[in-house]
């Protein structure tokens, strides 16, 4: 047996019993909270990927390739609930609940663990979680930028700072909310600032080296919000994506305009932005300049999470409303003509977000406290 099967063998024997006898309170009531208040962060950048696009994604091949894809590697009887579909590599047993996932803080996954109110620290390398750092409060999105990992902490209205050497939160929460408890937040780190959208009511730029935020008050509604060089994108429920200069948060074009969405997102890559609102069936390619729609992707079920980097893209959905009856499958778009370029893979275990990070794609599942680690390739 080589290094290889070793590893993976190793990472399947350790995964927890899926069932988790004696769950607690504490889990049952977060699972509730989960189905109201989770969020899916559909793309990391470009400069987050490139975190592990390097010597990490050098290792990540090495890891990788003495997989030929016959091998049969059967988990034991207690991991059963989860079914592990080609082209999955591993799976990493993490905290309660994960939902959000980023990528790097010194290259490593993190995902945020909203029932164990926690976030993991997860090694690409050995596929293994090797820290779990407890949290003040329920963690909602992440954002990571070439320093401190950023934990949006909803119940208190705040964004704590986690040092990616520490396992501890490190310095002061930053108050997002005048003190006050949020619905939801959404993150990004771009243009040398964290930028928070709390959801329908205002933005927050956070400089990255003072710590100190600003309110924008540009958009009524704000859902979502996409930095791309000294742009800043802000979209908002009435279906206007705000244009800003990210140094003073000012208007620095006009708004580009798309269907109205409660709860839409946005994202800048390959040349062009991508927009769906949740609960969606259609995925639209937006000219940046015009917002004229190139194309669209439009998958069998509900869109639950679209991810893309320079060289592939995937759209994760649902078979219907969610529900523990749901069916959740992961397709491979080409992103070029917006047509699916391969077969859907059937994903058990409620997945709630998906991640690409060098030549992986992650996916956190909800109900199974697990995070799925699959080639990015057919």
């Amino acid at each position: 047996m080589n290094d290889f099967d070793e590893k993976l063998k190793r990472s399947l024997l350790e995964v927890r019993d899926a069932g988790r006898l004696g769950a607690d309170e504490r889990k049952a009531v977060a699972k509730e909270r989960l189905m109201r208040r989770v969020h899916r962060r559909r793309w990391v950048g470009l400069g987050g990927s490139a975190v592990l696009a390097g010597a990490a994604a050098v290792g990540a091949f090495m890891l990788f390739s003495s997989y030929d894809g016959t091998q049969q590697l059967a988990p034991r009887p207690d991991v059963d609930a989860v079914r592990i579909p080609e082209p999955a590599r591993a799976v990493v047993e993490v905290g309660q609940n994960p939902t959000h996932l980023s990528v790097g803080g010194r290259r490593y996954v993190w995902v945020a663990n909203l029932g164990s109110q926690s976030v993991s620290r997860i090694d690409p390398k050995t596929n293994e979680e090797i820290a779990e750092v407890e949290l003040p409060a329920e963690p909602g999105d992440i954002a990571i930028g070439k320093g401190p990992v950023w934990v949006a902490l909803p119940e208190l209205g705040a964004v704590a700072q986690i040092d990616p050497a520490g396992e501890t939160v490190a310095g002061e929460l930053v108050d997002i909310a005048d003190g006050r408890p949020v619905e939801d937040v959404e993150m990004t780190v771009g243009a040398g600032a964290l930028w928070v959208v709390v959801k329908g009511e205002h933005v927050e730029r956070i400089d990255l080296e003072s710590r100190v935020p600003t309110r924008i008050e540009v958009a009524s509604s704000p859902t979502d919000v996409a930095v791309r060089g000294e742009l800043v994108r802000v979209l908002d429920a009435e279906g206007r994506i705000h244009q800003l200069d990210s140094a003073t948060g000012e208007p620095a074009a006009e708004p580009l305009t798309v269907a109205a969405a409660a709860d839409g997102d946005i994202t800048f890559a390959a040349g062009s932005i991508w927009f769906f609102s949740e609960d969606g069936d259609v995925i639209q390619r937006l000219d940046p300049d015009t917002g004229e729609v190139l194309g669209e992707i439009d998958p069998e079920g509900v869109v639950v999470d679209f991810v893309i980097d320079p060289e592939v893209s995937w759209v994760l959905t649902r078979s219907g409303a969610e529900t523990a009856d749901a069916e959740y499958f992961l397709t491979p778009i080409d992103r070029d003509s917006t047509e699916p370029a391969g077969d859907s893979i059937q994903i058990d275990g409620n997945p709630t977000e998906a991640l690409i990070a060098g030549r992986s794609l992650w996916l956190s599942l909800t109900r199974e406290d697990l995070v799925l680690r699959f080639s990015k390739y057919r």
